[in-house]
């Protein structure tokens, strides 16, 4: 499970932690994890990829301690997960033309009325 860090717009990482995020910033390091998101269809488990950047920043020291401090920004955006070329991977891997993405969508909405269903039914 990832740690649990606020996301933030690029713009409010910019303005909240300018200082930590410098082009030649040699304290910080880039870091990222895939994570899937599945729904099931009644018949198979289909799950996405989620990608997420993050960027662990030394902080500057101050005089409540004397061992390193590290901030950490999840640095994800737009660009970092393109559904697109995952689709074409995922079809040339498989051998389908199954779009990916659709094949998820239909599935999630089969398991919310599921779900619904259900809830009805227990009153």
């Amino acid at each position: 499970m990832s740690p649990p860090i606020p996301v933030y717009s690029k713009k409010e990482i910019d303005n909240t932690y300018k200082k930590f995020l410098k082009d030649d910033d040699a304290n910080c390091t880039l870091y990222s994890l895939i994570q899937n998101q599945c729904t099931f269809n009644g018949s198979e488990i289909i799950c996405l990829p989620f990608k997420r950047l993050f960027t662990r920043c030394l902080r500057p020291k101050d005089k409540t301690t004397t061992e390193p401090r590290y901030q950490l920004i999840e640095i994800t955006d737009e660009t970092c997960n393109d559904y697109f070329k995952f689709n074409q991977f995922y079809q040339k891997q498989t051998g389908s033309g199954d779009d990916l993405l659709e094949k998820f969508l239909k599935a999630d909405e089969i398991m919310r009325k599921v779900y619904q269903d259900e809830m009805n039914h227990s009153d």
